[in-house]
């Protein structure tokens, strides 16, 4: 929310659908399911990956009009042989702990700025087009393909 984008925990509210939605500009969204309580060691399985399935459909049925891109966070980037992981990216905890670094340097030098408020989003949009927290860039910088073991 901080970024910019509108943010919903649909599985949370409705008990269907990701755990986490992200809508971003440009009719962009990431639709995210988080397998945090997944073993460091453990692969991705197929039942896992099913439910980003099952998620993104709800999205296509919900939001029509939006390009997504479904993700998964998890400890790694790894998947079983049997889960066919070719279109879902990973938010692997490093990936995550660097978006959550990258999100509080540029909230503190908007912080410490000092700048009028009137000034605020126009310094805000100039620090964002130079860092790795556009729609465009969070998915190139943050997010991974899956490998299969």
């Amino acid at each position: 929310h901080m970024l910019g984008f509108s943010t919903e925990r649909p599985d949370n509210v409705y008990k269907i659908g990701p755990d986490i939605l992200w809508i971003m500009k440009d009719k962009l969204a990431l639709v995210v399911e988080a397998k945090s309580r997944k073993e460091n060691k453990n692969a991705l399985t197929k039942k896992q990956h099913g439910q980003i399935l099952e998620a993104s459909e709800w999205f296509e049925t919900n939001y029509p009009e939006l390009v997504y891109q479904r993700v998964i966070i998890s400890p790694n980037a790894v998947a079983t042989k049997s889960a066919t992981i070719t279109k879902t990216l990973a938010l692997t905890y490093d990936g995550l702990n660097k978006m959550i670094v990258d999100t509080r340097k540029l909230l503190t030098q908007l912080c410490n700025s000092m700048a009028p408020f009137e000034e605020l989003v126009l310094l805000c949009e100039k620090l964002l087009r130079v860092s790795s927290l556009t729609p465009e860039d969070i998915v190139k910088t943050y997010l991974e393909p899956f490998k299969n073991e």
